[in-house]
């Protein structure tokens, strides 16, 4: 998979240089094994108002005396929009080694009738090493070279990513790129990345260990939030693709979906093992763990239309609730079972000791991920129409829609920042929703599709 991407980004960067100017000594990036990603995204500052677009003719990364083309250009860039923003300039395969200069050529810049060209000098090197996937930032600073003047002068800095710092951090996995951005919530921007071989599945956090899923490397891997450095690798022997997870509510087990074997796993997480495993069948997805006097855990099968519960310390299971059609997640909710449907359009409620139906409701069209975000309020991301639905605990019917981007997919929530953060895979975004105005405030971009995220608060 990770060669498949390595290829597939390589066809894209020749597609891209085959349109940029000539320039010389300027080669380009040779997709390997082992190869690193590089994402690179353009902010702006300084003090000038002006209108008018600038295009990225070529951004190439100084290596042993030589410029390699990144194979990234933009087009359209405004100075006044970009303000407060990042822009993505794209993900592109980058030289291993250690890198201090970079060379950018910019055409139309205010003032100016021709291309220039900027050499940027990073203030601590950039290492890249086999597997690794890291951000570059760069900055256009527009100011006026003397008061009043009306000349205005471009400068361009760039840096590399470096360790986060700070308690309010979102991390998103993107399955493809076998790459995690990490995201500063104060200011709702990407600030690093890194890889871990995939293709990846699900994350989950407790406390400053984030795991990570891997269906690739049929693994669990533990990453340390505090240090920002993978700690462990957990294996799990016997599994064929893991897709989903869950964890404990203390964090010592977590619990992982196996569709193609039909297994669940219960994994310990403290020892690093593998403890036990039931054969469910019927190629067994999403999955929580809740606790509703025992611990349990409720596994969605939406090929039988079946939801199983499991006692959480046995994995035996205790029951088959029979549900809708093309069930797709699930939540434990005001005592109840939550199940997302797409065949209805609707959520079903279950009592999760008897399986009997309680309710059902409408929702959105192509219900997708449902979560409560405390004891009384929920939503469900509603993927064909573009929004959430919004679930109160007592009422029966979905009170209201919010827009959520295009198809949106997983969600978190900051509790500190009243925040929704919805994972746009089609468009290659997050979408930032305030909970409390249920408005849209930011779009992030991302080097590719988000699949699962995390908050660390």
């Amino acid at each position: 998979m990770f060669l498949k991407r390595l290829l597939l980004l390589f066809v894209l960067l020749l597609a891209a240089c085959g349109a940029a100017p000539k320039t010389t000594p300027l080669r380009t990036v040779k997709a390997q094994a082992g190869q690193a990603l590089l994402t690179v995204y353009l902010s702006s500052s300084g003090t000038a108002e002006v209108a008018g677009q600038i295009k990225i003719d070529e951004l190439a990364i100084e290596a042993d005396g030589a410029w390699l083309g990144l194979g990234l250009q933009a087009e359209g860039i405004d100075y006044r929009q970009l303000k407060g923003q990042q822009q993505l300039l794209g993900a592109a395969l980058a030289p291993l080694g250690e890198h201090r200069r970079l060379r950018l050529k910019v055409s139309g810049l205010p003032g100016s009738d021709e291309s220039q060209q900027f050499i940027l000098t990073l203030p601590e090197p950039l290492e890249l090493r086999a597997g690794d996937s890291k951000c570059l930032f760069v900055d256009w600073q527009l100011v006026d070279e003397n008061p009043g003047s009306k000349i205005l002068v471009s400068r361009f800095v760039a840096w590399g990513q470096g360790q986060p710092l700070g308690g309010e951090l979102l991390y998103v996995a993107c399955k493809e790129l076998e790459t995690l951005y990490i995201v500063r919530m104060d200011i709702n921007e990407v600030v690093a990345s890194f890889g871990v071989p995939g293709p990846l599945a699900e994350i989950r956090l407790h406390q400053r260990r984030l795991y990570i899923l891997s269906s690739g490397k049929r693994a669990i891997f533990v990453y340390d939030c505090l240090n920002g450095r993978l700690v462990d690798q957990i294996s799990l022997p016997g599994a064929v693709a893991p897709q989903h997870m869950a964890l404990s509510t203390d964090g010592v087990f977590a619990f992982v979906s196996d569709a193609a074997s039909g297994e669940v796993l219960k994994v310990d997480l403290v020892g690093g093992a593998l403890v036990s495993r039931v054969l469910v069948g019927h190629k067994p997805q999403r999955l929580i763990y809740y606790v509703d006097g025992l611990q349990a855990l409720a596994v969605v099968s939406p090929n039988t239309q079946q939801v199983f519960v499991l006692d959480a310390s046995s994995l035996q299971i205790q029951r088959r609730i029979p549900v809708g059609m093309r069930p797709v997640s699930l939540m434990f909710f005001n005592r109840s079972l939550y199940v997302a449907e797409q065949g209805t359009q609707s959520v079903a409620v279950f009592d999760p000791r008897s399986g009997k139906q309680q309710l059902r409701f409408t929702v959105g069209f192509q219900p997708e991920y449902l979560q409560a975000i405390d004891q009384h309020n929920a939503y469900v991301s509603n993927s064909g129409e573009a929004s959430l639905s919004a679930l109160h605990a007592g009422q029966n019917v979905a009170i209201r829609r919010i827009p959520a981007g295009p198809e949106p997919m997983e969600w978190v929530h900051s509790q500190r920042k009243h925040l929704l953060y919805v994972a746009n895979s089609s468009s290659h975004q997050l979408t930032v929703v305030d909970r409390i105005s249920e408005k849209n405030i930011k779009s992030i971009p991302l080097g590719g599709a988000p699949t699962s995220l995390a908050v660390l608060e």
